[in-house]
């Protein structure tokens, strides 16, 4: 599981991305869709924030 509002600080994207390509299922809690984090996903929840 991986949370970032953004989606694409790098260190979580190398962690998220490792574990993608070693097999392992990816949730994604995030406030942006299309991300390259939200992209990684298996299953992206996406959460509104305050602005």
């Amino acid at each position: 599981m991986a949370i970032s509002s953004t989606g694409g600080i790098s260190t979580t994207l190398a962690i998220a991305d490792a574990a993608a390509s070693a097999g392992a299922s990816l949730i994604v809690i995030t406030n942006q869709y299309g991300t390259p984090l939200a992209t990684l996903a298996n299953i992206a929840l996406l959460v509104a924030g305050h602005h």
